[in-house]
């Protein structure tokens, strides 16, 4: 058993949970499913005949004892006492609730066969990149809690897609279908999935009128997604009517789940109330999963059922179909992969080329789940060459081509418009917070987005004068240019005023000043810069004063000490 390696492995990124366990209930496994999480915490699942029957998982999901309280089996005051048993007595919960009559062993089974659909419920939440690996025949848990109660496994998957459907691998199931009418197969056990009330009014009305998946959602049973996913449900388990001799629907031949509880002769170690979650590992012989080096890739053996294994070339070949059916926005050219200067000739050739490939009647059995993609790819490839391969429709398509350029560069045009004066508002916040640097660098891209704008060129031309060393001649030139084009703008002119002062230039910076003062009687700074230069206008300078000193009599000498007595 050290060396046991898996039967089957793969990721849940392939092969989603819910696929897992339809292919295990086809196949009707019995062995332990082992998952690992990509952080390496571990959780394991032993299968009957292709139902679980016992999970391990590394967080405590649901007790025992919360279900029964739920269900009104027990009450509080029961579920308290005898937890306080077990756990003195080293015994597990349930068995002390059936040996002291609070129970009968039908609701412990009951309760134990909810715990564990629950548990695996949980899964269905582990990241796509857990890796799983199945071991025939080995019971994994064997010595872990009581006795095996399987689940009921077409129940669980239901309750399992039902809240963890993949939506685009739901769509694309349902893409199958077409208009086809949905037709139930004569010995699908329908019942086994346990459906409430609501599901199963769509059940009854597919029995009673088969009818494609459009005409079941106008009918307006249930909520719409709740009805896809009920058909999709139906398409995985092979519920559906296919008109294949042979094929059963899975769960059909499932075995009954009425399992006993064999009471332990040996006293059981009992669950904490709430143990603290704590990484499960895996039994000594499972061996440690390897990560797959680089030129040899992980390969998934277990394949959702019923998919069918399918070659590169066939795998490539639909990544393609989907690829192409998605971008519906590429010309016609795009779509025959030629150049807009392409002869007829060629336009021509690449046409039946791709026809060859991409024909519907060309396509194999392999392709049936992206059949419907690919007409709809080859419907565009046909249009493309109808209109190419005529000249006057060719010469109105390159028109509205070029006119469809043209709009979009206005887009584009009014786009880069609306991101400069974002830029350009940034620039301003950031100049009255104090970040020059931030502030120049929204204000030189406001003005690469749009040159045009003589605010953008302004701001950009101030915060460099407001340098170490700045080229003031340079910054001039551009707000001159600022200022010519908008004469009127207040900021622009306080800037130039600004810089002429700094040149020595005084009286083209008070034409400024006067300018924005006459325009806005509230602009202090500008009332402030022409009340400085009148007070320095009309002080005498230092040379003016000491020459006017020297004019005066002295007030020393013999004539000033005899006054001064």
């Amino acid at each position: 058993m050290a060396d046991a390696a898996p039967n089957a492995k793969g990721l849940l990124e392939t092969t989603p949970l819910g696929h897992l366990l339809v292919h295990a209930l086809d196949r009707l496994w019995t062995g332990s499913l082992v998952f690992e999480e990509p952080s390496g915490q571990k959780h394991a699942v032993y299968l009957e005949e292709g139902s679980p029957a016992k999970a391990r998982v590394a967080q405590p999901v649901v007790f025992l004892s919360e279900l029964l309280v739920a269900q009104k089996s027990i009450s509080e005051e029961v579920r308290s006492t005898t937890l306080a048993s077990a756990l003195e007595h080293h015994q597990l919960h349930g068995q002390v609730l059936l040996a002291a009559r609070a129970i009968d062993e039908r609701t412990l089974r009951e309760g134990l066969r909810e715990q564990v659909m629950r548990q695996v419920l949980w899964l269905f939440d582990l990241p796509p990149r857990t890796a799983f690996g199945y071991y025939d025949g080995i019971n994994f848990l064997s010595q872990w809690g009581a006795g095996n109660v399987r689940a009921k496994p077409l129940a669980l998957i239901w309750r399992g897609l039902r809240e963890h459907a993949h939506p685009a691998h739901r769509a694309d199931v349902l893409a199958r279908l077409g208009d086809l009418p949905i037709v139930l197969h004569v010995d699908a056990p329908i019942r086994r999935f346990h459906f409430e009330p609501r599901e199963h009014a769509v059940i009854d009305v597919l029995r009673a009128k088969p009818q494609p998946l459009p005409e079941l959602l106008g009918r307006e049973l249930a909520d719409e997604t709740l009805v896809r996913t009920l058909v999709y449900t139906l398409i995985l388990t092979r519920q559906l009517d296919g008109k294949i001799p042979g094929v059963e629907p899975v769960g059909v031949d499932e075995a009954p789940s009425s399992s006993r509880i064999a009471i332990p002769s040996r006293p059981a170690a009992a669950p904490a109330p709430k143990p603290k979650p704590t990484p499960t590992p895996a039994p000594a012989h499972v061996p440690a999963r390897t990560p797959p080096s680089e030129h040899e890739p992980e390969r998934v053996v277990v394949e959702p059922a019923p998919v069918a294994i399918e070659s590169p070339e066939t795998a490539a070949f639909k990544a393609e179909i989907r690829e192409r059916a998605a971008s519906a926005d590429g010309t016609h050219y795009a779509v025959l992969g030629m150049q807009a200067d392409a002869p007829a000739t060629a336009i021509q050739a690449a046409f039946f080329q791709l026809a060859k490939r991409w024909h519907p009647d060309r396509l194999g059995p392999e392709l049936a789940d992206v059949k419907d993609l690919a007409t709809r790819a080859f419907a565009r490839m046909s249009e493309a060459h109808q209109v190419l391969s005529d000249p006057t429709q060719r010469r109105s398509y390159d028109e509205s081509l070029q006119q469809a350029n043209v709009s979009m560069e206005e887009q584009e045009q009014v786009q880069r418009v609306v991101q400069a004066v974002t830029a350009f508002q940034k620039a301003e916040v950031f100049l009255k917070r104090g970040n020059l640097a931030g502030a120049e660098e929204e204000a030189r891209k406001a003005h690469e987005l749009d040159s045009t704008q003589a605010d953008y060129l302004a701001l950009v031309a101030w915060l460099e004068a407001g340098k170490p060393n700045p080229s003031l001649e340079s910054v001039l030139a551009r707000l001159e240019k600022a200022a010519h084009s908008e004469p009127n703008n207040l900021k622009i002119r306080w800037y130039r005023g600004q810089v002429l002062m700094k040149l020595g230039k005084p009286g083209r910076a008070m034409a400024d000043f006067r300018f924005i003062v006459d325009k806005d009687p509230r602009h202090v700074d500008a009332q402030r810069e022409i009340r400085l230069f009148e007070m320095r206008r009309s002080t005498p300078s230092p040379a003016k004063a000491e020459a006017s000193d020297k004019s005066k009599p002295a007030e020393g000498g013999l004539f000033g000490k005899w006054f001064k007595r």
